[in-house]
């Protein structure tokens, strides 16, 4: 991905639950409409209008930035890039989210 991944619920009426692992270690369970996972270069798009931060291109980081999220404790988190990531929708989740890498090929997550 050049720009960014962004976690959504799509069209359902739920917001999202999902839960972030980084390294295989629980970082956070959002609630959200969803989630952008940007790097530098897509940091100056959907992740900005979103609330997260700009970051400079020489600096090798994800950023990770809530898109409406339920609760105002959960900010954009600014990690290194050579963290892995993973995202899961929990069982007990009201609905699945959605996936776009670069705004194409949108998958379905369950």
């Amino acid at each position: 991905v050049l720009n960014d991944l962004v976690v959504d619920r799509g069209a359902g009426p739920y917001m999202s639950m999902l839960e972030l692992f980084g390294d295989d270690q629980h970082l956070t369970t959002v609630q959200a409409d969803g989630l952008v996972i940007a790097t530098p270069t897509g940091s100056t798009a959907y992740s900005v209008s979103a609330g997260g931060s700009l970051v400079h291109p020489a600096i090798p980081a994800l950023l990770i930035t809530p898109i409406c999220p339920h609760t105002l404790s959960f900010r954009p988190m600014l990690l290194p890039d050579s963290m892995e990531l993973r995202i899961c929708v929990p069982y007990n989740s009201r609905s699945t989210a959605w996936a776009s890498f670069d705004g194409r090929g949108r998958v379905e997550l369950k």
